[in-house]
């Protein structure tokens, strides 16, 4: 487990604790799974907070930062949102559902705050059961939960994100380039977050006259998001037949765009963010999760006293999702899109109706 952490001591001067200094840096922890929930609850645990008011804490997803999707957006809209709203931050990458208890609960179970206000980010849909059985904050500590739906809590939030609607335009898409009119999915595991995005994507597929050869999930775990070397063979074989795979599997995706870049003429999807930059020439568009943009919103409802408790759903009509084209494929793939839209918008009203999560 790595945590990025401000620890703070008493000063000599005052062993009582009057006046504060501070350490900044990072840990990695390796070793037994009891070594590291011992070091990390001592490394990422501080009720001295200063200069900032504002005590951040982001509970990644299990395997951390570097997928270039998920995670890494996340991460970025925090570091952004600190360019407008001081804080100091804390972040742990616990490599299990385990671990991730281990640290919600010490973070939960900490003393209400005495110097600042306290902000837990948890990051992720594997989450949802340890953070639902969980208590509700009290006082000065707020909850948000990205990518999950739980009950009514006093002081948290709970985000949705519905990409149906950019995923179907992304197969509307995708067909406006595919000459065969095929495409595959590659999905990390069948949770409601990824089976969204399969839905809209086939949807858009149907809609634009072509078929989806196959639908295949890595792992029935969360390790299908952090498996680029077995998702870099899969896709290798359904290229053999389809021209566009979609990869919502997180890290794993990194396999498909690698095969893809192997093949001739064949094209990938981006997902969670803009992922054009990964390979300009394959890279056909992004189904985009606003992440960041959610981060900053939560962030400053806390400061201004303006905190929304309860769950909170985000699709297209809220601007919490979309479809970014990439520049390179635009001539063929803008014009159909714009002519799907109202298709999209009102096929993903009827998905929210059918599947609310």
């Amino acid at each position: 487990m790595r945590c990025d952490y401000g620890l703070f001591f008493p000063s000599t001067s005052n062993p009582s604790g009057g006046t504060l200094r501070a350490v900044h840096g990072r840990l990695d922890l390796t070793g037994t799974v009891g070594v590291i929930v011992v070091a990390t609850v001592a490394a990422c645990t501080s009720p001295y907070i200063e200069p900032a008011s504002l005590d951040v804490r982001v509970l990644l997803p299990l395997g951390g930062l570097g997928d270039r999707a998920y995670a890494d957006t996340v991460y970025e809209g925090v570091l952004r949102a600190r360019l407008d709203i001081p804080f100091s931050k804390t972040e742990a990458s616990p490599a299990s559902v385990e671990e991730a208890q281990v640290v919600y609960q010490q973070w939960m179970s900490e003393p209400e705050p005495r110097l600042s206000t306290q902000f837990l980010l948890v990051v992720g849909p594997t989450y949802t059961d340890m953070v639902r059985d969980g208590d509700c904050p009290q006082g000065d500590r707020f909850v948000v939960h990205l990518d999950s739906l739980l009950p009514v809590c006093p002081r948290r939030m709970a985000v949705t994100y519905h990409p149906y609607g950019p995923a179907f335009l992304g197969g509307v898409a995708a067909m406006a380039v595919s000459p065969r009119k095929t495409a595959a999915i590659v999905g990390g595991m069948p949770l409601p977050a990824v089976e969204e995005f399969v839905r809209g994507f086939s949807d858009g597929v149907l809609f634009a006259g072509g078929k989806v050869l196959a639908v295949e999930y890595l792992s029935s775990t969360p390790a299908g998001f952090a498996m680029p070397e077995l998702a870099d063979v899969l896709a290798e074989k359904l290229f053999e037949t389809a021209d566009v795979i979609f990869p919502p599997a997180g890290g794993s995706a990194m396999g498909v765009f690698d095969a893809a870049k192997r093949a001739a003429n064949r094209y990938v999807l981006g997902h969670d963010i803009d992922q054009t930059w990964m390979g300009r020439g394959i890279v056909i568009g992004s189904v985009v999760k606003r992440l960041g943009q959610t981060v900053h919103m939560a962030l400053e409802q806390v400061v201004t006293g303006a905190f929304q408790e309860g769950n909170l759903a985000l699709g297209m009509a809220e601007n919490g999702v979309g479809f970014e084209a990439n520049p390179l494929f635009e001539e063929r793939t803008v014009a159909r899109v714009k002519q799907a839209m109202q298709a999209a918008e009102a096929a993903a009203k009827h998905d929210r109706e059918q599947y609310p999560w």
